[in-house]
């Protein structure tokens, strides 16, 4: 069986970054699509990881990789998926904004601590390059997060399906300098 590849339970430290795509809306009201992270690296349990039912992720983006301030409206990552599980195996999410002054992530940041920004299922059409494809699954957010600029970001994903993908299905990642994230995962324990 491909489950028999993860471990019961994980939990793990990364100095990998997900391609992440966000929208910030500044005080002009224009809508600026930032992009952190360019790479092709696999494998690295973020966002999620698509062979646990249950995944938990923390990772940490400097001020310094993102350009602007504002409203953050949609989070997108890139994604290779190519199997059919995927998406009804993967597809409850909850994600999480927050901002901290730490470089790097040693420990969980406290749920309580960060704002619950979606809380929902996943739809087909947020998959951009479609199911099975490549392409960027851009999620729109159910609350706006306001990102001040001067902190750094910290992204959360809690999946709570009890399906799982393909281990042929995976989101782009590169790597960061710092210990930037942190992950969780599960075949049995949400």
């Amino acid at each position: 069986m491909i489950a028999t590849a993860i471990p019961a339970t994980c939990f793990s430290r990364s100095r990998m970054g997900i391609l992440l795509l966000f929208m910030l809306l500044h005080s002009f009201l224009c809508a600026q699509i930032v992009t952190i992270g360019t790479g092709d690296l696999i494998s690295q349990h973020l966002p999620i990881e698509p062979l646990a039912r249950y995944s938990y992720t923390q990772q940490l983006f400097p001020a310094t990789d993102i350009p602007l301030s504002g409203s953050i409206s949609h989070i997108g990552f890139k994604y290779q998926i190519s199997s059919h599980m995927f998406f009804e195996g993967c597809k409850a999410w909850k994600i999480y904004l927050g901002e901290i002054c730490a470089d790097s992530l040693s420990q969980w940041i406290p749920v309580d601590q960060l704002s619950l920004v979606f809380d929902s299922w996943l739809s087909a059409d947020m998959f951009g390059g479609g199911l099975p494809g490549s392409g960027w699954l851009v999620i729109p957010l159910q609350q706006s997060f306001h990102y001040s600029g001067e902190q750094n970001l910290v992204l959360a994903v809690d999946e709570n399906s009890s399906g799982s993908g393909s281990s042929d299905d995976d989101f782009f990642c590169w790597t960061h300098s710092n210990s930037s994230a942190i992950y969780y995962q599960s075949l049995s324990q949400n």
